[in-house]
């Protein structure tokens, strides 16, 4: 959800920038005015995501559950390790461990029985404003968690690779 704010954020910016362009064409002084409020308003915001992102790493790394390592203690040494997302690949999210002899994919930190899984999919979460963004939506049985999301990236031909190799385990 956090990925789909991000985007809202981005055009509502776009589309306030454009107004205030606008407005220092129809009225040079008060659209000046209008573009120094938006500056400051920009580098507040920036100065509060920083500090929130800041605190936000403190408190992963001290709860744990954010890296393979920890994934890895937990459920053993995977069979396969599938690279989801090369930018990501440190975390939880970047990877899907498999784990043939207990019959489990551990996806998001999630652990998940293979017989769990109903289907797997590419979703494209294209937006005309920003670049193609490409992800493998798994739908489960499971009540509390009928849908996972594993992000690939903007490359299609990679998340129909990691498609492939996601249900050539699950064969």
């Amino acid at each position: 959800m956090k990925h789909k704010t991000d985007r809202r954020r981005t055009i509502l910016n776009i589309a306030t920038l454009a107004i205030v362009i606008a407005a220092i064409f129809i009225n040079p002084i008060v659209g000046c005015i209008c573009l120094l409020f938006y500056l400051g308003n920009g580098i507040y915001e920036m100065r509060k995501q920083r500090m929130e992102g800041d605190s936000f790493q403190e408190e992963d790394t001290v709860s744990g559950g954010g890296s393979i390592d920890e994934l890895i203690s937990l459920y053993g040494e995977p069979d396969e390790v599938i690279v989801a997302n090369n930018s990501k690949t440190e975390g939880k999210d970047g990877v899907v461990l498999i784990y043939r002899d207990k019959g489990l994919l551990v996806i998001n930190g999630q652990a998940i029985r293979k017989a769990d899984i109903k289907e797997v999919m590419i979703k494209n979460e294209n937006n005309p404003y920003l670049m193609a963004d490409y992800q493998i939506r798994v739908v489960t049985s499971l009540e509390e968690n009928p849908y996972l999301f594993i992000e690939t990236g903007n490359s299609s031909v990679w998340a129909e690779d990691v498609l492939r190799q996601i249900q050539d385990e699950l064969v």
